[in-house]
């Protein structure tokens, strides 16, 4: 089974995930792809993995929401991979497409500091925009403790991309998002998010069709999540609430 491939590689040292896991939504897999579906959602083999390729050979929006732990309610860490077959490069747009970028230590770049930052999920996964986040002077990947409920806990947010028209947005499980009054730059976002219970928060960009020049189905890209504990409790759920950040042109 894959999961015990998995078990050898981590036994050397080896970061393990899943690759192309949904090219449809969930609720509409057909019944010869439901084994493959079945592992994604709940298989032994994903609860011992360290990442889901969100941005790769599949559909991004679909992949998504399966990156939520059906138990905690935690997102797996964002990550991706192009997969792609070179000679059948037009399937979905050429080697290199898809990235993955990690927050490393200041200093001369590493593979082992970029494999920690990756096992540690301080990490965005994109096919041509670039996103950052913070939450509670806490960037992403990161943990945000808080001994009580909060009703305004800041946030920044950032986007930039080459491509018209992207929409950003921010996902939240536990809480929920006020638009700021502040004036921001183009690209940025500054506002609180209430939270009324242990979650996590992320964003996401994304257009509704295919834009040149980026050569996918549809422009995206996800940061891992900002994970947020409140007076000590575990998630209990994983419902997921969004707002829109920005619409339009995005330089």
């Amino acid at each position: 089974m894959d999961a015990d491939v998995s078990d050898m590689g981590r036994a050397q040292g080896a970061v393990i995930g899943f690759a192309h896991p949904l090219n449809e939504d969930p609720a509409n897999v057909s019944a010869h792809a439901g084994g493959y579906s079945g592992r994604i959602c709940g298989g032994r083999g994903i609860g011992e993995s360290r990442y889901l390729e969100v941005v790769g050979f599949n559909d991004y929006r679909s992949t998504a929401p399966v990156c939520i732990d059906a138990e905690s309610g935690i997102p797996d860490s964002g990550r991706c991979g192009t997969d792609a077959m070179a000679n059948f490069s037009s399937l979905r747009g050429p080697v290199g497409m898809d990235r993955v970028y990690a927050r490393v230590p200041e200093g001369p770049v590493k593979i082992e500091t970029f494999l920690e930052a990756l096992k540690a999920g301080k990490t965005f996964a994109t096919n041509g925009p670039l996103l950052e986040f913070s939450l509670g002077g806490q960037n992403v990947g990161e943990e945000l403790k808080l001994d009580a409920v909060q009703g305004a806990i800041r946030f920044r947010a950032s986007l930039r991309s080459i491509v018209r028209w992207i929409i950003g947005r921010l996902f939240a499980m536990g809480g929920w998002y006020g638009r700021s009054s502040e004036d921001a730059p183009a690209g940025e976002e500054y506002g609180a998010i209430s939270m009324a219970e242990s979650g996590w928060c992320l964003a996401r960009a994304s257009s509704e069709k295919a834009e040149y020049p980026v050569l996918d189905n549809y422009v995206y890209a996800t940061t891992s999540p900002i994970y947020v504990t409140v007076a000590g409790q575990k998630p209990r759920s994983a419902e997921e609430r969004w707002s829109i950040l920005w619409s339009g042109w995005i330089a």
